[in-house]
């Protein structure tokens, strides 16, 4: 088997599942404004999903897990798979912000 042949997909996430507008609102409180948020229509994300165009397929698939609160309850594992830390949303606002 060549390395072009070998697919799979990995579902990646944090320690603790949070909703886009969790993380939003984290990350407001951090830096102390607000921010200018923009809500796709599900429809739209589904017409998207439809495409031909795999980057628009997969950034929709993406955009709709995270619109339906997907949690990922393989994420430590994965994470220890592929020697990745992972990183609380707390913790990773309070170094941005710093």
């Amino acid at each position: 088997m060549q390395l072009g042949e070998l697919r799979e997909t990995v579902q990646i996430g944090g320690p603790e599942p949070a909703s886009q507008l969790e993380v939003v609102e984290l990350f407001e409180r951090t830096l102390g404004r607000r921010f200018t948020l923009e809500h796709v229509p599900m429809a739209a994300l589904e017409a998207q999903h439809q495409s031909p165009d795999p980057l628009q397929k997969t950034f929709a698939a993406l955009s709709i897990g995270y619109a339906l609160g997907d949690s990922i309850p393989e994420a430590t594992e994965n994470a220890r798979r592929y020697g990745v830390s992972l990183t609380s949303l707390a913790d990773y606002a309070g170094r941005v912000a710093r």
